[in-house]
């Protein structure tokens, strides 16, 4: 039997908070599988996208292994795109202690993709909300919550590109609050066990097949990933090296109840305003994807009128993800270098040293962070994105912290986006147009960027679309 987490992190429920920022990849996937590993009585994963690949595959693999030890798994998923895949956790939903639900949920699964994007088209209003939360709680002691999905390119795995992100480990009575917000999601209308959706069923002797060709890929990908088989004295090393750098503070869980999708105000856009308005100094923002509009212009131009230092990194045209949210950016970026605010576009490629920081496999990629730190006092890690999807439409989760250590490692990391090898900063030239400056480098169009990109974010700047960006 695994020990329990109050003897490797000193881990139990309703003791005062304690905190670590997790940056490296590596470290953020395996504190996961150490996590499951070490539960003893519950799991409670919420996550935006799970997927099929390496990473999803061999965490779903030890999520099989806790509950064959009698542990209460429970897994909540958003259905942007679970449903062409729901056979997978049809496997895992058949276990007696394992429930899969699905949040928001299209009518049509797998094997229906052209009625799944009618649907979408017709459905358009409910299916426009999502579930954006990411958390994975264990034991109501110890709680991940950050900006991270499940798969590949969240944790530097991906052979084409990956993404850099942060995730907060957090102990004691803030796990009891992650799962209270999680418990909403579980227990509301919109969240549907999977069982009652999916249309495949599985016979006893296909289980078994699927579940031993499971347990053979995660063993022969752990032992690849960690030269070695994965085991618990992996695990118990990986939370111990953890626990000596937790350090206490004072947490905030700022989480949206399933209800915003009927148009409930915003908890955590709100907390997030309030925090910004606390910032005297300086107030340091990355956001993969960032979309103030006018309300966030002002509102940003106006702390720097009271003499705060305000920067915000995003991703550069080249290196994002998702160029349709970029043209809804692209359209406040002189609004915001003439109100003082300091610009930062990320490279789409990684210098050596950053590759060498954060172990990433592949030189490619971009950022995924929804992270702030208010004076250097005071930081915000989460899922939110600081956009008007993640203020209004979809659900969010993220952590306020309060505790000057943990901001300093907070602001560390977005400082080092902030290099000149890492991103451009954007200012204007002496006739208002925009320049992305890096060291000596000073360039007059979107960098790095194909003609296509460009033709996509200028028409999306045209468009009276950015409230759904």
């Amino acid at each position: 039997m695994p020990a329990p987490l109050d003897e490797l992190l000193g881990a139990r429920p309703l003791d005062a908070p304690r905190v670590a920022l997790v940056e490296d990849p590596d470290e953020a996937f395996a504190l996961r599988l150490a996590l499951v590993d070490a539960a003893q009585r519950r799991i409670d994963a919420q996550y935006y996208i799970w997927e099929k690949d390496l990473a999803g595959r061999v965490l779903a693999q030890r999520l099989f292994a806790a509950a064959d030890r009698g542990v209460k798994v429970r897994v909540l998923l958003d259905d942007v795109e679970l449903g062409p895949s729901d056979v997978p956790w049809l496997a895992l939903d058949i276990h007696p202690c394992i429930d899969v639900r699905v949040f928001n949920p299209f009518r049509a699964r797998a094997h229906q993709g052209l009625r799944r994007v009618a649907e979408g088209l017709l459905a358009f209003r409910r299916l426009n909300h999502r579930m954006h939360n990411k958390s994975l709680t264990v034991d109501d002691a110890a709680t991940l919550v950050g900006g991270r999905n499940i798969g590949n390119a969240y944790f530097g795995l991906d052979p084409k590109a990956n993404f850099f992100d942060l995730d907060v480990l957090a102990t004691g009575a803030t796990a009891a609050a992650v799962r209270g917000s999680f418990e909403a999601f579980w227990d509301s209308p919109h969240a549907r066990p999977l069982h009652e959706l999916a249309r495949v069923r599985f016979t006893p002797l296909r289980l078994l097949e699927r579940r031993r060709r499971l347990d053979r890929f995660a063993e022969r990908a752990l032992s690849s990933l960690h030269r070695g088989p994965w085991d618990e004295a992996k695990a118990r090393g990986q939370l111990a090296r953890l626990a000596a750098r937790l350090a206490p503070a004072e947490v905030a869980v700022l989480t949206d109840h399933p209800d915003k999708l009927a148009g409930a105000p915003s908890p955590i856009a709100a907390g997030f305003a309030a925090l910004c308005e606390t910032a005297s100094r300086e107030l340091l923002v990355e956001s993969a994807y960032f979309v103030p509009g006018a309300e966030g212009v002002e509102r940003l131009g106006a702390l720097v009128s009271r003499g705060v230092r305000v920067r915000v990194a995003t991703n550069s045209l080249a290196a994002t993800d998702v160029p349709l949210v970029h043209g809804g950016y692209a359209a406040s970026r002189r609004a915001l270098l003439r109100a003082g605010v300091a610009l930062l576009e990320v490279r789409p490629t990684l210098p050596a040293g950053m590759r060498r920081l954060l172990r990433l496999h592949r030189p490619r990629a971009a950022l995924h962070t929804k992270a702030a730190a208010f004076d250097r006092e005071r930081a915000f890690v989460g899922s939110m994105n600081f956009d008007p999807r993640s203020a209004r439409i979809n659900t969010e989760i993220g952590l306020r912290i309060d505790c000057v250590s943990f901001t300093a490692e907070v602001a560390a990391a977005l400082d080092r986006t902030a290099n000149p090898d890492r991103s451009w900063a954007l200012c204007l030239d002496a006739r208002g147009r925009i320049a992305w400056r890096a060291g000596a480098e000073v360039l007059r169009r979107e960098p790095r960027a194909g003609w296509a990109r460009r033709l996509l974010a200028f028409v999306v700047r045209l468009l009276p679309v950015h409230n759904w960006l």
